[in-house]
């Protein structure tokens, strides 16, 4: 499909959507805030504190395994020293998000959708690390947003959505190849708007454009690659979307990896089966940091990815 007509498939859709959440005053005000290099922790506890449902379920996630830290918390304030306040962007969008969308397709859940975002955005965060990256809380928000057109989809175009959850369970379409089909266009295309819609960085946009499609990264492809393998490392996990998928997949041949490796020799040396290893023991863990935000269960997808060597 030409660009042009992707554009203009984009806008028709757009014209028909009846709701997209916006950034809340009080998220909007903490981003403000930790822009600052001087940035005041009591100023920012206070904002947050004037949301107490939002700083409850702040509490909650900081306090599971998944951020790691090293006891439990009983304030807010508690929370932050202990995280420090580069870390508070990325729990008050991660907390505020995973409520913001709900899903009109029966056989896609909301917080299955989550648990994949969570995943990505952790693994993107340790991959960063591994090989020198330097900007782990941006990669952690890249992994998290990367898939975010896909809700978009799925609270405003059922119909059309369930088409594609039909392609992918049916015909093993990945959900932007079915996209792709049933729509003209796929969830990269609304992620990129809806990531500058909320004036979130460019970066994160072309995160959200690009992660399937490297040659699309110009600013920023070092953030796209890693962030496109912790996707491939997800879903080999079964942090998925709870669909089968049959992946042929050797990390270190894909073009992701040698972009980085050419650039940054210190992922040559990463140990790709013990850190794929040491992922299997932090599914549960995204898994209950979802659920502690709902306030219930982790789910537990009863299919499992069958995958080729890493």
């Amino acid at each position: 499909m030409r660009e042009e007509s992707r554009e203009e498939t984009l806008r028709k859709y757009l014209a028909k959507i009846e709701y997209v959440p916006t950034i809340p005053t009080i998220v909007n005000q903490v981003l403000t805030e930790l822009e600052n290099p001087e940035a005041n922790l009591q100023e920012v506890v206070e904002i947050l504190m004037a949301d107490q449902v939002l700083t409850l379920r702040m509490i909650r996630l900081v306090n599971s395994a998944f951020w790691g830290l090293r006891h439990q918390v009983q304030s807010l304030k508690e929370a932050i020293l202990y995280m420090g306040l580069r870390e508070v962007r990325n729990v008050v969008l991660s907390t505020w998000l995973v409520n913001a969308f709900v899903s009109k397709v029966a056989r896609f859940r909301i917080e299955t959708f989550w648990e994949h975002s969570f995943g990505c955005g952790l693994v993107s965060q340790q991959l960063a690390k591994a090989m020198g990256f330097g900007q782990v809380d941006r990669a952690y928000l890249g992994g998290l947003l990367h898939d975010i057109g896909e809700v978009v989809l799925c609270q405003n175009f059922p119909e059309e959505f369930a088409q594609v959850v039909s392609l992918v369970e049916k015909e093993g379409f990945a959900y932007h190849e079915a996209e792709d089909e049933v729509l003209g266009i796929n969830h990269t295309d609304f992620g990129q708007w809806l990531v500058q819609y909320w004036q979130l960085e460019e970066g994160l946009a072309e995160v959200a454009t690009a992660h399937h499609e490297l040659s699309r990264a110009r600013r920023e492809p070092d953030l796209v690659a890693i962030v496109h393998l912790a996707d491939l490392l997800c879903r080999l996990k079964g942090l998925g979307y709870g669909s089968y998928e049959r992946l042929q997949v050797c990390l270190t041949d894909d073009p992701a990896w040698r972009l980085l490796v050419a650039k940054r020799e210190r992922l040559a040396n990463l140990d790709v089966e013990r850190f794929s290893f040491e992922l299997d023991e932090q599914v549960e863990e995204v898994r209950v940091a979802v659920a502690s935000i709902y306030n219930n269960q982790p789910h537990r997808p009863p299919l499992k990815v069958e995958s080729t060597r890493y």
